[in-house]
């Protein structure tokens, strides 16, 4: 099955300083970037190569790049709900499939 999300990784993905710190144990060099790596890596895993957030209920919600999330809205606005949805509304329904990113609602 084909996906537009496998081999997409790139160096300038906001996600890759949590990915390296979770995986190898590398930090960034600022001080305050290291701090804000290690304190916000608390909340993610790691699972097949792929970052996720530990979700209140249980849920591992995926986190998505730039060209993830816009893969992502279009699918929800073309074919699942076919209707169009705005702010939380669409965003819960986005959680529900298991997807997050930071600037989300």
């Amino acid at each position: 099955m084909w996906s537009p999300f496998l081999g997409r990784q790139k160096e300038t993905d906001w996600r890759q300083p949590l990915i390296e710190y979770i995986q190898y144990g590398i930090l960034l060099t600022d001080p305050k970037e290291r701090a804000d790596v290690k304190q916000r890596a608390l909340r993610f895993i790691l699972k097949n190569d792929t970052l996720h957030q530990k979700a209140f209920q249980g849920v591992l919600l995926r986190y998505l790049s730039k060209e993830e999330v816009t893969y992502v809205l279009n699918e929800v606005h073309a074919r699942v709900y076919a209707a169009y949805q705005v702010g939380p509304k669409l965003a819960n329904q986005i959680k529900r499939l298991g997807y997050y990113w930071p600037t989300m609602v």
